[in-house]
């Protein structure tokens, strides 16, 4: 027997599943992969809309920490100034009751005038630093009189 050297060239098609039908198992898991590979694409752009809304949440947590910071700082301003302006106010009301008193305006006069309690009145007139009529009222010998 004799062999022959000859070559027999048998034509390659190249292209893709051209010519040969894909079975029907191919196919589904094309398909399965194409339905995974969208979802992936639309989880990836849900996420990274989620990470631009949480930058956005968190950018303005740090907004109402810092006006957080603010508010309380404007408070003991606030604060402050009312504590201040409340002790004057209240030390010149206390100057005016002692003027008054040293006037000989008695505690129940002063509170049917100022329409304070009694209580208020005797606070604020011993707030109240003397006036230089107190001072001679105080230090003013007691009349005496005699009857003959």
């Amino acid at each position: 027997m004799a062999f022959s050297s000859t070559l027999v060239v048998v034509p390659v098609n190249t292209a893709p599943h051209a010519s040969t039908p894909r079975s029907p198992q191919v196919r589904t898991r094309e398909r399965a992969r194409a339905e995974l590979a969208e979802k992936l694409a639309e989880q990836r752009e849900r996420e990274k809309a989620n990470e631009t809304d949480l930058v956005e949440f968190f950018r303005n947590d740090e907004l109402l920490t810092e006006a957080d910071a603010a508010r309380a700082a404007a408070v003991t301003a606030a604060q402050r100034d009312y504590d201040t302006t409340l002790a004057s106010v209240q030390q010149r009301q206390a100057e005016c009751l002692r003027t008054l008193a040293d006037r000989g305006e008695k505690v129940d006069d002063l509170t049917a005038l100022t329409g304070l309690s009694s209580t208020e009145v005797h606070k604020l007139l011993k707030q109240a630093p003397p006036t230089p009529q107190t001072k001679a009222t105080e230090t003013a010998p007691a009349a005496t009189t005699t009857v003959a």
